[in-house]
């Protein structure tokens, strides 16, 4: 729409526009940003309606997003007309951050009163190459909510590996935000060689002894 608006004024106001060169220039400039903006919050927001949703009737919206958050489901205590579920992902929005690493962060927004949202199942993929830079373990993985000023963790299920991405599952509740986030691996101690240190010592002392009694 943006575009073909842009279009018809440059065609409506040509002879003007080549009087003023430069601030058109400044004018299409500032038109393509912000056509840039609105395209990059369309890749990172989705929306699903549903005319009416029954108390407790369990609803699934499959994003369809490559990575990260990929289904989200959820039940409502009492019955909704015209619910709508948004999901968007980008930048952390909370005064703090998770401890652990973090993949992704996105949050959940129904327009219902939260109090009603009985309960929210979050379906996610996270790349394997991005567990092993981060020295995961698949099983490390965790799906994190930011609610009452902390983060907290939530059970999240393991549901299958493929040769690029590991699968998961979780049951969370409503939150400001979510991320996903892994537990890395402890870093293995060194082997201690102070054995090996000792032995030289006992070999030398046997040697300077020997040399005494020689």
């Amino acid at each position: 729409v943006l575009l073909a608006v842009a279009v018809y004024g440059v065609y409506a106001n040509w002879e003007l526009l080549k009087q003023n060169v430069v601030a058109a220039g400044i004018g299409l400039g500032a038109l393509v940003v912000l056509i840039l903006i609105c395209v990059i919050r369309r890749k990172n927001r989705r929306k699903k309606k549903w005319k009416l949703v029954l108390a407790h009737e369990k609803k699934t919206f499959d994003i369809q997003w490559k990575k990260g958050i990929t289904q989200v489901a959820l039940s409502l205590s009492n019955a909704a007309r015209k619910l709508v579920l948004v999901v968007k992902r980008g930048k952390r929005k909370t005064p703090i951050a998770p401890i652990a690493p973090v993949y992704q962060y996105f949050k959940i927004k129904p327009n219902v009163p939260l109090e009603t949202v009985e309960e929210v199942t979050c379906q996610f993929k996270v790349p394997l190459k991005w567990l092993k830079r981060k020295d995961i373990p698949p099983a490390g993985v965790k799906l994190a909510s930011y609610s009452e000023g902390q983060w907290q963790t939530t059970k999240t299920e393991l549901l299958s590996k493929d040769e690029k991405y590991a699968f998961y599952s979780a049951k969370t509740q409503t939150a400001e935000q979510y991320a996903i986030t892994g537990t890395q691996l402890p870093k293995e101690k060194k082997k201690s060689k102070g054995w090996l240190v000792g032995l030289l010592v006992v070999l030398g002392v046997l040697l300077v002894a020997g040399g005494i009694y020689t």
